[in-house]
């Protein structure tokens, strides 16, 4: 598995990039391989407007909501208890 790092203010967190994504909307999965992680893309078959995702061991990072000077929070789902959560 390829691994890639997001900088967080002097600490380091190693991440899996996601390969393939599917639309919250219409159900239409893409490969977004390649693509930044947190970057926009526009789903193919509708036209949603996606934000690449990325995983850091049992969470799946959404998006970035904002940061300060102690770091930043992500909105992220949970997939072991299949809940939304906050990862500071």
């Amino acid at each position: 598995m390829v691994e890639q790092q997001l900088i967080n203010m002097d600490q380091e967190l190693r991440s899996t990039p996601v390969t393939h994504l599917k639309c919250s909307s219409c159900g239409h999965e893409m490969n977004v391989e390649g693509r930044a992680s947190f970057s926009i893309v526009s789903c193919a078959a509708c036209g949603t407007k996606l934000t690449v995702p990325v995983t850091l061991g049992a969470f799946l990072l959404l998006e970035r909501m904002g940061s300060g000077g102690m770091g930043a929070v992500y909105r992220a789902l949970d997939t072991a208890l299949n809940r939304f959560v906050a990862i500071k």
